[in-house]
């Protein structure tokens, strides 16, 4: 994503550029063609992204629940074998 990002800000720069009346020349312009597909390439990578954090956090929770229950459930057997 990182290398997107740069990549749109060279499109920007150019765009730019061309906006003060400098001539780009064919690469340049080839990329200010590209602007509208990396922008919606780097929202979909930002949106999955967001949907893995999202994702790790509830694993997280999930993992914290399990180990909550196994201590409670050992804290048990603990104490059926003293009694």
């Amino acid at each position: 994503m990182k290398t997107t990002k740069k990549r749109l800000a060279k499109i920007e720069k150019n765009e730019e550029l061309q906006s003060q009346g400098h001539t780009l020349d064919a690469d340049q312009l080839r990329s200010l063609s590209q602007k509208a597909i990396l922008v919606e390439f780097v929202k979909e990578l930002e949106d999955l992204q967001k949907q893995l954090e999202e994702v790790e956090i509830e694993e997280e929770k999930n993992l914290k629940k399990l180990q909550k229950k196994q201590a409670g459930e050992e804290a048990k057997r603990i104490q059926q074998v003293k009694v």
